[in-house]
């Protein structure tokens, strides 16, 4: 950690558009001299081959590029021996919680007939201060879910939160409803990730600590994109780490953003921020949220390869946890986001994925669009795929991406969650169940079970 510190302060200068043009450039180079190609109709990617290229493409770009410091404008290059220890001396599971609602997330490999740690939430989708505890409510009564992966809070104070004492009130609130969620089903020990609208570095600090989040607490750390880090995710880091608290790195990396114009540079990308999640800030998980820039989701057919591919580099190559966050661009209560969630599932599943958080709807967009329900289909999708091959999980994500593909740029928006559930019983509407059935009758029926 000293060396890390000391490279972001007195490392090689530069600056962040030179940094991202070599991120560019040397991840086009590399995807070329790999041979890294793209198939749209594999959207269950199998070439082991191809995948252990794509890791070894991902080191290449973090020898030849390192991360760029924010804030500093310095350099850090890790050597290549560091990364590969790194990405080994990694925990092989990891318990969180206590008595009957603790849950241990373990390592799966590729085909892994056992099921995923499952993380329920609109992960990280806009939700009110009104709604916020029925909506997580609806997630905490399905036992099945074992984690929470809560909503940003869109707080009611008039004028901007940020550096102001309301970031501190935000948190400390917003974490306060998620236990009051479980609470409210008889689940007070539920486990749960930190909600993503603490942004705020002292915020963060200051709810990180056994009296008051606990041990069934799993803290994130949001990483700055396009291979920079910053001061901030290191001080979370040693934090942590020091007061012995679990804690995650989660990635957004963005097809057609500045440093990824193609799903090969993509998938490289995707495995080296993984790397910067364990060689810059030690973090015992690793997620991963690919994003297309045309729908603002992980949906399409480019970030479906990309997420596989480099899902099953991780899975082969290391022995990294990593979980998928789905994001879908239709809402609750829409045949098109329940086949959103279905691809996105049975893909992570076979590919070796060990944790799933969502589904998020609606491009994580939409205020109190949310509901367990999609999130009990996700498990009910990660059921049905640890008894898929290869090949019969990659000809249902065809089948199931023929359903929505077309309406990808103009999807079904939803409903509100007031409108796909009785507000006072925290159950669907009989319209919403309904669809669920059909849906799951229909995937079911496709995968010939």
């Amino acid at each position: 950690m000293q060396n890390i510190v000391d490279q972001m302060f007195n490392g090689k200068k530069g600056t962040k558009t030179g940094h991202e043009k070599l991120v560019f450039d040397t991840s086009l180079q590399l995807a070329e001299s790999y041979e890294i190609i793209f198939d749209e109709n594999e959207l269950v990617p199998s070439d082991s081959a191809m995948a252990d290229r794509t890791y070894l493409a991902a080191l290449d770009l973090v020898e030849t590029t390192g991360f760029f410091t924010t804030g500093t404008n310095r350099v850090v290059r890790p050597e290549r021996y560091e990364v590969i220890e790194s990405m080994q001396n990694v925990r092989s599971s990891v318990t969180l919680g206590e008595g009957i609602d603790s849950t241990t997330i373990y390592f799966r490999e590729v085909l892994d007939r056992r099921m995923p740690s499952i993380w329920g939430g609109p992960c990280s989708a806009p939700a009110s201060e009104e709604y916020y505890v029925p909506i997580h409510r609806s997630y905490a009564k399905l036992k099945a879910m074992e984690m929470l992966s809560p909503a940003s809070m869109v707080n009611s104070f008039k004028g901007a939160l940020l550096s102001t004492p309301m970031e501190l009130y935000n948190a400390y609130n917003s974490i306060e409803m998620v236990k009051s969620a479980c609470t409210r089903e008889s689940r007070p020990k539920m486990c749960y990730s930190t909600p993503p609208s603490i942004g705020d570095i002292r915020a963060s600090l200051s709810i990180a600590n056994d009296n008051f989040t606990g041990k069934e607490t799993m803290h994130e750390i949001y990483s700055a994109v396009d291979m920079k880090v910053n001061v901030d995710s290191i001080t979370k880091s040693i934090h942590y780490g020091r007061m012995g608290l679990p804690y995650l790195s989660d990635q957004i990396v963005i097809l057609g953003g500045n440093t990824v114009e193609t799903p090969e540079q993509l998938a490289i990308l995707i495995i080296a921020e993984a790397i910067k999640s364990r060689i810059i800030n030690g973090a015992d998980i690793y997620f991963s949220s690919p994003t297309d820039s045309e729908t603002g989701a992980s949906s399409t057919a480019k970030t479906l390869w990309a997420s596989g591919i480099s899902s099953l580099a991780l899975t082969r190559n290391t022995k990294i946890l990593h979980g998928l966050d789905i994001v879908n661009t239709a809402g609750p209560c829409t045949e098109m986001m329940f086949y959103e969630t279905a691809v996105q599932t049975i893909s992570a599943i076979v590919c070796g994925v060990d944790i799933l958080a969502g589904p998020a709807p609606n491009s994580m967009q939409m205020i109190d669009h949310a509901g367990g329900l999609d999130a009990l289909f996700m498990l009910e999708m990660a059921e049905l795929a640890t008894n898929l091959s290869f090949e019969d999980a990659n000809k249902l994500c065809n089948k199931l991406y023929k359903k929505y593909s077309k309406h990808l740029n103009r999807p079904e928006l939803g409903k509100h969650f007031i409108e796909c559930y009785d507000i006072k019983r925290i159950v669907p509407t009989p319209e919403y169940a309904e669809m669920h059935n059909k849906v799951l009758n229909e995937v079911y029926s496709l995968a010939g079970q």
